[in-house]
């Protein structure tokens, strides 16, 4: 009888559901605007810029541990972040996107141009209101030109174009950022990190936006006990 209700019930849903898209696929353009849920809360994309002066001291202070303390080993340098600008300028060239412009005007493109595409090509996004836009939000830049990853890098996307800490990161593109980042160290003569070396054993993420994060949580329990003590190093 449990197996007969379930079906019945499933059943429902799905007619259901497909009657009502019919419907709204059936709606006027200006019919079905009315008939979608409005947000709750307004988002001025304008001020979004300005949104860290709005923030209280606490989150401040959160939002500056986030992008300026080091919390893990560093995934690349200045040199290797310069190397991949070069990559990805022969990339576009050779894919044919404004090839003619590339040759023209690659001599003349400024440092921040540079960086901007770089981070646009990865999926990552300048600092809000950061007018140089060098330092991604996905990453703390020490001083001595180390990028490492933070909280950021999932979750802070950008809206409409806009960088926004907190929204998803959907454009993300970890598996590729880091391959290409171990085919510039190799090119340097510089010694692979953890993340480079890491992904040869288990995929990052195969579609723009998604992680395999759910592994990456299994893979670290096994480093962990019960009470989430760091285990010795296994031979």
């Amino acid at each position: 009888m449990l197996r007969i209700a379930i079906f019945i019930f499933t059943a429902v849903e799905l007619i259901g559901g497909s009657l009502s898209w019919q419907r709204l696929n059936a709606t006027e353009p200006h019919e079905l605007a009315s008939k979608l849920p409005v947000a709750s809360t307004h988002v001025d994309l304008d001020a979004i810029p300005a949104w860290l002066e709005q923030l209280s001291p606490a989150a401040k202070r959160g939002y500056r541990h986030l992008i300026e303390k080091v919390y893990l080993p560093a995934d690349l340098d200045e040199a290797v972040a310069v190397e991949l600008e070069r990559m990805l300028q022969g990339r576009e060239a050779n894919d044919g996107l404004s090839a003619d412009k590339e040759a023209a005007g690659a001599a003349s493109a400024t440092e921040t141009e540079l960086r901007t595409r770089l981070l646009a090509y990865y999926g990552l996004t300048p600092r809000p209101g950061d007018a140089e836009a060098r330092d991604p939000l996905q990453y703390v830049v020490t001083e001595n030109g180390q990028w490492v990853m933070n909280c950021f890098s999932c979750h802070g996307g950008a809206v409409y174009g806009t960088p926004l800490p907190g929204a998803p990161n959907n454009a993300y593109q970890l598996q590729s950022f880091v391959e290409d980042i171990r085919t510039a160290k190799l090119s340097l003569s510089k010694p692979l990190g953890h993340m480079e070396i890491g992904s040869l054993f288990m995929p990052l993420g195969t579609t723009a936006g998604t992680l395999n994060a759910v592994m990456f949580g299994v893979a670290l329990m096994k480093f962990l006990d019960a009470d989430l003590n760091v285990l010795p190093l296994r031979p």
